[in-house]
């Protein structure tokens, strides 16, 4: 591994990134059952975010740091070969995730400043915290059955 200067922002947040895309390829290819690529990325947003929390960039990149956690708990939660309450935990993980990246962009700061791809992220939260909220449903649903049997 390189090592990058702390006082670079611009490459530590190419490198926060690039742990995101690691680990949620990682957990893709069904080698790594964890978070830990994502959850260092967001250690690294959260110190941008620390550095300056006036910026909104800064929000913004924490913000989003959020949305790859909430990606890898579907996928964990998407998996067949786990325990019903394994399954239904990654759901809660995944919908707390994306709550804070939507809080988080939905911040009185942020209206109006999102344009292009970005404009479109708080629908994409929204939606994916109502997948969560459907699955946790079934969960639910399934949890009931099996115990009124």
């Amino acid at each position: 591994m390189v090592a990058i200067d702390p006082k670079d922002f611009r490459s530590q947040g190419e490198l926060a990134k690039a742990y995101n895309q690691l680990g949620l390829g990682l957990v893709k290819t069904g080698k790594t059952s964890g978070l830990g690529y994502e959850l260092k990325a967001l250690e690294m947003y959260g110190k941008f975010y620390a550095s300056d929390p006036r910026d909104k960039r800064n929000e913004e990149l924490l913000a989003d740091s959020y949305v790859p956690l909430g990606d890898t708990e579907v996928l964990l939660a998407s998996r067949t070969n786990i325990a019903p309450s394994q399954n239904q935990r990654h759901w809660q993980h995944a919908r707390s995730w994306y709550q804070h990246a939507l809080a988080t962009l939905l911040e009185p700061r942020f209206q109006g400043a999102f344009r292009g791809k970005e404009a479109g992220q708080p629908g994409r939260i929204t939606r994916a915290i109502a997948q969560c909220n459907s699955a946790l449903r079934e969960c639910n649903l399934r949890w009931a059955l099996k115990s009124s049997n």
